[in-house]
């Protein structure tokens, strides 16, 4: 073998690794290979779409599921961040223990906001019980509509005739009305 046909076949072989071109007579099984390529191809892009849609759908899902949560995730951090703080003043003041210094502030905040709550919830059903009181004895009337009234525009005469039946009822059918429409009120201001 001469030089030149030495280096014709080292030049082939090179450009075989580096492109991937066939050998010669090679080109049949090649065609071969490649519809097997493309047969593999396809059925790796079915698998990777299948994939891809079932990370989608659970994506969604997350989403769906978690969405309820998002506002106090939200707020959790926007506490965390203003009361941090407070939280490294507290813990320097007990000595450095952020252990104490932790639930002392969580008990802060139940108390700040648990407190106005509770006294809201005691003074709706103050309320309500001065309501029943008022149904029972007769006390509570509605007043007739006024004349104005029929002048509001779309819905002034409409409102004012349906108003007016309300005023002629006699007190014992809006103490039977009202008690209807407040039992379960009353049940939850006797306890």
């Amino acid at each position: 073998m001469n030089y030149k046909a030495l280096m014709l076949r080292v030049a082939g072989s090179v450009h075989r690794v580096i492109l991937g071109a066939p050998r010669v007579g090679e080109h049949i099984r090649t065609m071969r290979t490649e519809s097997f390529n493309y047969r593999q191809l396809n059925a790796t892009f079915f698998k990777l779409a299948i994939h891809l849609g079932f990370i989608g759908f659970l994506t969604y899902w997350t989403f769906v599921l978690v969405g309820p949560f998002i506002p106090i995730i939200v707020w959790s951090v926007v506490l965390t961040v203003a009361l941090y703080p407070v939280f490294d003043w507290l813990a320097a003041l007990l000595g450095g223990r952020r252990g104490l210094a932790a639930p002392l502030i969580t008990i802060f905040g139940l108390v700040v906001v648990i407190g106005p709550v509770t006294w809201l919830g005691l003074g709706l059903i103050d309320g309500l019980k001065t309501l029943i009181e008022r149904l029972d004895s007769g006390q509570l009337s509605i007043p007739p509509p006024w004349e104005t009234v029929r002048n509001w525009p779309l819905v002034g005469p409409q409102l004012y005739d349906y108003w007016t039946p309300f005023v002629a009822m006699k007190a014992e059918s809006a103490r039977r009305t009202g008690n209807w429409a407040l039992s379960a009120p009353r049940s939850a201001a006797r306890s």
